[in-house]
């Protein structure tokens, strides 16, 4: 499992959905959601949707649409995990959001069994954990993981000190589980190239260059919009 930390706008989602776009592996069905704050019923709708789409999408159907279209399709392909499904659905409308919460992790379990694929399941901003209407979130998602033998974790934050009080205290037994990866901003020569190449065909005063990197931190955010905006007035001016 891996935990992904750094400052806002470092990188971290563009890094994740590169992955995401990038990875040529069907021995695995992603499921990637970003997290707002939010309700944990908002997050159950997300994180359902995410996981029948791309299990559908492996098994050959590219569905769109609702939950509720979404489990029709599934109800042939993935009979077992349209059930346990259904079974988390009932239990949030019967208002028992612990038990909905850590069957809804369970689910990649379930499919599993059934598709012989595990999954990678992506939590975007996942410090918003703690908004879900629910007593000791945190503990329950470590008692899921501790559990889980066959779902690979990947947590992100750009609260940096809330993302490693987690880990330390909230899911402490897991820390060692964790490998925490810092995303800091591009080092000297790569914000170098990545302004020339941004800047281009223009080019750029090295002396400005410097300027723009120690200003910017080497944070690529910030060095895209800068050159983005510079590189279109010189162009109107020119």
């Amino acid at each position: 499992n891996v935990a992904i930390t750094g400052q806002s706008m470092a990188g971290k989602s563009s890094l994740l959905q590169h992955f995401l776009y990038t990875i040529r592996n069907d021995s695995f069905i992603p499921v990637y959601v970003e997290l707002g704050k939010e309700t944990f019923s908002s997050f159950a709708s997300k994180f359902i949707a995410t996981l029948l789409y791309n299990a559908l999408k492996m098994q050959g159907d590219t569905a769109i649409g609702g939950i509720d279209d979404l489990l029709e399709r599934a109800q042939k392909l993935l009979p077992k995990t349209t059930v346990a499904i259904r079974q988390v659905l009932s239990t949030i409308e019967r208002k028992q959001m612990p038990e909905a919460y850590f069957n809804l992790l369970s689910l990649t379990s379930s499919l599993k069994d059934e598709t012989l694929k595990s999954c990678i399941v992506i939590l975007d901003e996942f410090h918003n954990v703690e908004n879900f209407d629910i007593k000791n979130p945190f503990s329950i998602f470590g008692k899921v993981i501790m559990l889980q033998k066959d779902t690979m974790y990947i947590v992100s934050s750009s609260r940096m000190s809330a993302i490693k009080k987690i880990l330390q205290e909230k899911l402490a037994l897991l820390f060692g589980n964790f490998e925490v990866i810092e995303l800091k901003g591009f080092g000297f020569k790569v914000a170098a190239d990545f302004i020339d190449l941004k800047v281009r065909p223009l080019s750029i005063d090295q002396a400005l260059k410097k300027f723009l990197i120690s200003f910017t931190g080497g944070n690529p955010f910030y060095l895209d919009s800068i050159c983005a905006e510079a590189k279109s007035i010189s162009l109107k001016e020119s």
